[in-house]
């Protein structure tokens, strides 16, 4: 019998560890570097919450040609607006880039503690969401590693797995959990291979800054080979 409710046990803490992983998204904090992008289940709690906002983006490139489209929704989780907080997802299609995209990045999480994560979910259901856009689901991971700029951290970088990203592919959905409670249409989002770097031309769903600072800074570069995204947050306001 004892040994019957030691098996129990065990077999119980298993299959808790087991379940835990799938929500496995991990702390990224201002300065870190290299930090793998593990995959969770956003369709499950503690993910689900209530769809607030979603916007469609094409890019515009700098030295060479990306084409591809990028998809940001905002989910607000545990109250209403003001009090819960912030889930953010993105998802790009290289609808037909001359080369395979290598890392990325997303500005405007000044002061937020977030965690990352990806999936292959289709997040919003058959049919479109919001403002028409329809997230979709995907086929194996390929976001590889996640990067942070400096305090304080408004900058949250990306790579590929190598060889990955290439044209014709949709990217699984990059999950963004925050503590923030507002968010903006005007954050930055940028893709870069070599020396080709494209940056979001149309709205970008990000966190309202939690401090008063500026949006870019030399944090950018942490890990990764990637421009400033608020270089090309400038350039896009000029040339709008």
């Amino acid at each position: 019998m004892r040994s019957f409710l030691n098996k129990s046990i065990l077999s119980a803490i298993a299959l808790a560890a087991i379940s835990g992983t799938a929500f496995a998204q991990v702390t990224l904090p201002p300065g870190a570097s290299a930090v793998p992008i593990p995959d969770v289940v956003l369709a499950s709690p503690p993910f689900a919450g209530t769809l607030v906002d979603a916007q469609q983006s094409g890019f515009t490139a700098f030295g060479g040609t990306i084409n591809a489209t990028l998809l940001s929704a905002v989910y607000r989780v545990g109250g209403g607006p003001g009090v819960g907080t912030l889930d953010f997802y993105y998802q790009v299609i290289n609808t037909s880039s001359s080369f395979t995209i290598a890392t990325g990045g997303v500005n405007s999480f000044s002061g937020a503690v977030i965690q990352v994560g990806q999936s292959n979910e289709n997040i919003d259901g058959a049919g479109t969401g919001i403002n028409g856009v329809n997230f979709v689901a995907t086929g194996a991971s390929i976001f590889n590693e996640a990067a942070r700029g400096i305090a304080p951290g408004p900058d949250v970088n990306f790579s590929f797995l190598p060889g990955t990203f290439t044209s014709g592919t949709t990217s699984n959905i990059f999950f963004v959990r925050t503590n923030a409670v507002a968010f903006s249409t005007v954050g930055s989002f940028a893709l870069q291979s070599g020396g080709i770097v494209a940056g979001a031309s149309g709205p970008v769903l990000a966190a309202v800054p939690a401090v008063g600072v500026p949006e870019a800074n030399a944090g950018l570069l942490v890990g990764l080979a990637l421009p400033l995204l608020g270089g090309i947050a400038i350039l896009r306001r000029k040339k709008n």
